[in-house]
């Protein structure tokens, strides 16, 4: 399965490969009792500590909250896109479509989420 993001004109697509490696990083992420806070800026911090499976992603940002990982693809004026890989703690039958942001499951613990 190849899923696909909106990223300007062009569409980030990842596959079944990509899908388990950014769940594997987010999990080993969520392990680390020394990371009280990750955040990777693109624009800020191009050479920041952030593994190879994230930044090959050509993301904008990445950063750790207490609900879980996000990667931020896509920023416009409004909206915000990208993928959510929620923390062990996260009851994800609360993530919803229907809220802002909106999560859509795209495989097990991997989310795609829209702020609009």
């Amino acid at each position: 399965m190849i899923v696909g993001g909106c990223r300007g004109d062009s569409q980030v697509r990842l596959s079944a490969e990509q899908q388990a490696a950014i769940v594997r990083e987010a999990e080993a992420i969520f392990t680390r009792e020394h990371v009280a806070k990750l955040e990777y800026t693109k624009r800020l911090m191009p050479d920041a500590n952030i593994s190879p499976t994230l930044t090959a992603l050509g993301a904008e940002r990445v950063w750790l909250k207490p609900t879980g990982l996000y990667v931020r693809m896509e920023d416009g004026f409004v909206s915000e896109r990208g993928y959510y890989i929620p923390a062990p703690t996260v009851d994800q039958g609360s993530l919803s479509p229907h809220t802002d942001p909106s999560y859509i499951k795209v495989a097990e613990n991997l989310y795609q989420y829209e702020y609009r």
